[in-house]
């Protein structure tokens, strides 16, 4: 399943860009996790993501999340979690005007260990609420993530394919959403804190499933982890 997921997401991506004209647009996001650990079980994460177009000139958008985690098993993970974003016009295909969104989402995240490599398989759903309209939109995300410690685990390569597909009542034959794919360096300053720097190309298929857009994305991230 996870592989079929993953062949479908390359060959779609593939497909719709072939018939779609696509515009490249160099983008940058700023992004700061905190995670703030209740007991061995739970814990509560927090992401600011600052998305900017044109480079860092102009908004692309503005992310806000909040989850409550809990730590099944060593490998299981289960959060219940909220976001809410902000989007602007930017670009060569720019929306009317700003709208405002907020997600409810259920996600669960597997791990497992390959050789050297810890492999994360990342399942999110999530209700969709916008400012501009009483339907709830429906969203899947699937992630395959792979981390290789490199340079006694101070470092870590980390490379990434996420998939986003629409589902449920609203989603006007526009099925195929997003994909996205990532490689970058995690770099631990202490078993707390850590830097992360990578790039990120994001593929995205407009509603009307006649348009789409390609932005490459520079990443730049702080996390912060604060024990009970």
């Amino acid at each position: 399943m996870k592989q079929f997921l993953i062949c479908f997401a390359i060959l779609y991506s593939v497909n719709v860009m072939a018939q779609n004209k696509v515009d490249n647009q160099l983008m940058s996001w700023w992004n700061l996790n905190v995670e703030y650990s209740l007991s061995d079980k739970m814990s509560i994460s927090s992401l600011y993501s600052w998305r900017r177009a044109d480079v860092i000139e102009n908004w692309q958008q503005s992310l806000l999340r909040i989850g409550a985690n809990y730590k099944a098993t060593s490998s299981l993970n289960l959060t219940l979690g909220y976001d809410w974003v902000i989007t602007f016009p930017y670009g060569k295909l720019p929306i009317d005007k700003k709208f405002t969104e907020h997600r409810i989402f259920e996600q669960i995240i597997l791990k497992q260990n390959v050789w050297k490599f810890t492999v994360k398989h990342r399942y999110r759903f999530e209700q969709r609420f916008f400012n501009n309209t009483n339907n709830i939109k429906h969203r899947f995300r699937y992630r395959l993530g792979l981390s290789l410690p490199i340079d006694k685990n101070k470092w870590a390569l980390q490379v990434f394919d996420e998939l986003f597909v629409n589902y449920g009542p609203n989603t006007n034959n526009h099925t195929f959403d997003q994909n996205w794919i990532y490689g970058g360096f995690l770099y631990k300053l202490k078993p707390n804190l850590g830097i992360k720097l990578g790039y990120m190309n994001q593929y995205i298929l407009k509603s009307d499933t006649t348009k789409s857009e390609n932005n490459p994305s520079i990443q730049l991230g702080l996390s912060l982890k604060f024990d009970k």
